[in-house]
């Protein structure tokens, strides 16, 4: 069952690579910058089966009221694609336009529209290059970013078929060592002292 857990997981991780896509105009090479000549808006957020995002679903009933191109992105499915926008709270909103980002930050649905649909973003200083989605920093970070959660989720897979009695048994047996180590080293202080003397 684990090493079918992990070859899932690896399988899972290779597949995720070739969703890079999303982002990129029809045609492009996988591996090629993301942008486009006209602009569209890129809603990040973070669904998963045993957790589900609130604002996240809020926010992407109303996407359809948008007049730019909507690109949606789950952090979940396409950790390293997601991870170039340096973005950490969920949702989160992305302008591209002309090979830069504009962060959006509404703070209501209807805050979101008006931004997007009267062209108030353009009035938003862009993200600067050195740490735009194409920049070198943003392509190591995300990188960096898919290997810390590959570990996270392989844990979370093996922790999924280990039973918690054996868990207990673990915790229970390091803090008894713990313990024996303590007083170990408070007897042997005191055979020491009485030796001395």
């Amino acid at each position: 069952m684990l090493l079918f857990c992990f070859v899932s997981f690896v399988y899972a991780a290779i597949t995720t690579l070739s969703k890079a896509d999303l982002l990129l105009p029809p045609g492009s090479p996988a591996n090629s910058r993301i942008h486009y000549n006209s602009p569209f808006l890129v809603f990040l957020y973070f669904e998963k089966e045993d957790f589900n995002c609130p604002l996240c679903k809020e926010y992407k009933a109303f996407l359809k009221e948008i007049n730019i191109e909507v690109k949606e992105l789950n952090f979940v499915d396409n950790v390293e694609l997601a991870s170039r926008f340096l973005q950490h709270t969920f949702p989160a909103f992305i302008v591209r336009y002309r090979n830069q980002s504009y962060i959006l930050e509404p703070e209501s649905v209807e805050d979101l529209i008006d931004l997007v649909n009267n062209e108030k973003w353009t009035g938003i200083k862009p993200v600067r290059s050195r740490i735009d989605v194409n920049s070198a920093v943003a392509v190591v970070f995300s990188k960096f970013n898919r290997l810390i959660f590959l570990f996270i989720n392989l844990y979370y897979c093996i922790m999924q078929y280990i039973p918690n009695t054996v868990i207990s048994g673990l915790t229970l047996a390091i803090i008894a060592f713990l313990i024996y180590s303590i007083v170990d080293v408070l007897t042997m202080e005191n055979n020491e002292k009485i030796k001395k003397d």
